[in-house]
């Protein structure tokens, strides 16, 4: 992550107090004020300022958008259909820890039979859940990033896509390095035109693999440490495919593009409900100078239409660090003894 000047920070903290925002909501539901949050750290606020290349105007609305869209997405519990697709380890589980200390993730879509006997707004609650529990663990060990293989073929793209654009918008700077393994070579040059509809900034930390040795050796991480599903490369990785593998993961690319932006910007709605059942934001603080109004989420609304590469994906689940916050209100401590997850 380059670094932004403190000047910038300071300013986007003032900006921010000078505001009247929604407290953030934790994945349990429980809430703190904004600025007793986990968010509130200067290195939160640093990475808001770097996924807006230091524009502290786009920041502030990056922020106030994530603070909204928390309130609108959790809680989300770790029950049902949730804690299923999470409990079979199959879909989304951290494998190793890499040479430098990143943690690498593990995302597989199962070679056409990702979805299984769940729906695919399931899936992207578990997803959510998967996340903010591994950054809240990344975090408690120190491991401020962490490292992601996307394998098993291509996700449905609206699941993809409503994904990436959750990511993007909420998640960022997470991502230390993805991996997508195995790409056939008769394709590779598709997949890596296919990464030209990301940021720049995030295109250059995905790399894609057909090499075992090279997929190693991007990943800081020796074979032995990874599940035997990963071994042997393409050929060998191949025998895993069911009959209709590869006719599943055909029609699932062409349904994709076929359908557009509307199904994953049908996933995005659906996962939030209305602001307007929502409690209002608390007034301004005193002696303050008049609040701005909080006004849209600009760029950065949830609802904007998301990307539908399935390579989008693969921004998942990266961690951030945590700083002690000064003044720390007590419910802070309990909503993170309950397992909830800092976000920022």
């Amino acid at each position: 992550m380059a670094p932004i000047g403190g000047d910038a920070v300071a300013e986007l903290r003032g900006r921010l107090e000078n505001m009247s925002l929604h407290p953030y909501r934790f994945l349990d539901g429980s809430e703190v004020p904004w600025d007793e949050s986990p968010a509130a750290t200067g290195a939160s606020l640093e990475r808001f300022l770097v996924a807006r290349h230091g524009d502290v105007a786009r920041a502030e609305a990056m922020y106030v958008a994530h603070l909204i869209w928390r309130r609108r997405v959790f809680p989300i519990s770790r029950e049902g259909a949730v804690a299923a697709i999470l409990d079979d380890g199959r879909r989304f589980k951290r494998v190793a820890i890499a040479a430098d200390g990143c943690p690498v993730l593990l995302v597989d879509f199962r070679w056409g039979y990702f979805l299984g006997d769940y729906s695919k707004l399931e899936h992207l609650r578990a997803s959510l859940v998967f996340m903010e529990e591994e950054t809240e663990r990344g975090e408690r060990e120190g491991r401020p990033q962490c490292a992601v293989i996307g394998f098993g073929g291509a996700p449905p793209l609206d699941f993809a896509g409503a994904l990436a654009a959750v990511l993007e918008a909420n998640y960022p700077e997470r991502l230390n390095r993805a991996a997508v393994y195995p790409v056939p070579r008769v394709v590779s040059a598709i997949a890596r035109a296919m990464l030209g509809i990301l940021d720049p900034g995030v295109a250059s930390k995905v790399a894609l693999h057909y090499d075992e040795g090279q997929f190693l050796q991007f990943l800081r991480v020796q074979l032995e440490q990874l599940p035997p599903s990963l071994h042997g490369g393409l050929p060998v990785i191949e025998r895993q495919f069911l009959p209709d593998s590869k006719a599943r993961m055909n029609r699932t690319i062409r349904t994709g593009l076929w359908a557009g932006r509307g199904p994953a910007e049908k996933l995005l709605n659906e996962i939030m409900r209305p602001l307007e059942d929502l409690p209002q934001p608390p007034p301004p603080r005193p002696q303050r100078q008049r609040p701005r109004p909080l006004g849209g989420t600009g760029d950065l609304s949830p609802s904007d239409p998301p990307p539908l590469d399935a390579l989008t994906s693969l921004l998942f689940g990266c961690c951030s660090t945590r700083e002690g916050v000064p003044g720390q209100d007590p419910r802070t401590s309990k909503a993170r003894a309950r397992g909830a997850a800092p976000a920022g």
